[in-house]
C-alpha cells in the first residue's frame, strides 16, 4: 500500500513551490537478541543518470529528460555532448547552436541567453571568445 501525497511549499519571499511524491509504509523488524522493533526505512532505487556519450544525440536528449529542463540545462546537456563529457574539450558556440537545431524537437528554440546563465550558474567556462568548458558542476546538474 502507498499513498501518492502533492504538497505546497511556500518561502519567505512568497514563492510557491509544488512536489508531488509516494509514500510508502515503513517496515518494522524485530531485533534477534532483545525483540525489540526497529524502524527500517524502504530501500529507494537510485536516481542516478548515467550518462552515455556514445549513443546518438537523439537518445542521450531523451535519456536525461531535457525536453522538461530550463534553457541553461538544455545548454549545458548540448554542450556535454558535444565535448562526451570531458571537461577538458572545448566546444565552439556555433557547433552548439547547429548541434541544438538538429535536436530541436527536444529542445524548442535556441535563445543565447542560456548560454549566459549556464556561466553564471558556473555548470560551463568561457575560456575564449565562442569556445566553452564543461564544468564538473554541470555534469553533476545533468545526473540530477
Amino acid at each position: 500500500m502507498s499513498f501518492k501525497i502533492k504538497i505546497i511549499l511556500t518561502n519567505e519571499k512568497g514563492e510557491d513551490f509544488l512536489g508531488e511524491t509516494t509514500l510508502s509504509p515503513v517496515v518494522f523488524k524485530k531485533y534477534k537478541k532483545s525483540g525489540k522493533d526497529r524502524r527500517e526505512m524502504p530501500k529507494e532505487k537510485s536516481k542516478y543518470i548515467p550518462l552515455d556519450f556514445s549513443i546518438n544525440s537523439r537518445a542521450f536528449m531523451k535519456n536525461l529528460k531535457v525536453q522538461y529542463s530550463s534553457g541553461p540545462v538544455k545548454f549545458v546537456a548540448c554542450v556535454a555532448y558535444l565535448s562526451k563529457g570531458k571537461t577538458d574539450s572545448p566546444v565552439e558556440y556555433n557547433e552548439v547552436k547547429s548541434f541544438w537545431n538538429k535536436t530541436k524537437s527536444f529542445l524548442g528554440k535556441f535563445n543565447p541567453y542560456y548560454s549566459s546563465v549556464a556561466k553564471e550558474n558556473a555548470w560551463v567556462d568561457q575560456k575564449t571568445y565562442g569556445s566553452y568548458l564543461l564544468r564538473n558542476e554541470g555534469l553533476e546538474i545533468l545526473k540530477k
